[in-house]
């Protein structure tokens, strides 16, 4: 690879931005290419936004590099790490990655000495990920908690209906035929 700077080079394009975008607010800043017929913009006067075109285009040799001339690799999972070389590449840790396979990828990756890309600061990322640890489980401790209650709370209702029906069972036919005869008094009662 040639001595290029690539930030000099990145940095001396212009800024290729829409025809009078700055003279209505619902313009966006983005190139949009002119269409009008008596556009200066569009007919490339001298004086007037420069147009992108082939000429801006960086050289090959640096095309899709990092600033600091390496190239991106996409990574996955540890095994493409092995591919790969720490002084051709800097890594971007694919963001649909969860905490737990990111801090697997990562720690392998300071082991090989990579750059990474979309982590700045890896400590951080340990403790998010010490904090969600904790917190679940936190969680499964209180589920376990809220489980043991509400198997506690029914064996005692069941124990209370054991022994409500041991009770009734107990009961002579003589005194079921009185509490039918005073519910039904409450129930007169109630109707006057």
């Amino acid at each position: 690879m040639n001595n290029f700077d690539i930030k000099k080079i990145r940095t001396s394009r212009p800024n290729f931005v829409r025809q009078e975008f700055y003279k209505r607010k619902n313009l966006s800043k983005k190139w949009k290419q002119p269409k009008g017929i008596q556009s200066k913009t569009r007919k490339k006067f001298r004086s007037k936004i420069s147009h992108p075109g082939a000429g801006y285009g960086s050289p090959k040799e640096i095309k899709g590099l990092h600033v600091s001339g390496l190239e991106f690799a996409h990574v996955l999972n540890k095994k493409i790490l092995e591919n790969l070389d720490p002084k051709k590449h800097i890594l971007v840790i694919a963001r649909t990655l969860g905490l737990k396979n990111r801090l697997k990828i990562v720690e392998k990756a300071e082991e090989a000495g990579f750059k990474i890309q979309n982590i700045k600061n890896v400590d951080v990322l340990k403790e998010k990920a010490e904090e969600k640890k904790k917190k679940k489980e936190e969680r499964l401790k209180e589920k376990k908690e809220k489980k043991k209650k509400v198997e506690e709370a029914v064996a005692k209702k069941e124990k209370e209906e054991k022994k409500g029906i041991d009770a009734k069972v107990e009961k002579t036919p003589e005194e079921l035929e009185k509490e039918e005869k005073e519910r039904h008094k409450k129930i007169l009662e109630n109707r006057e």
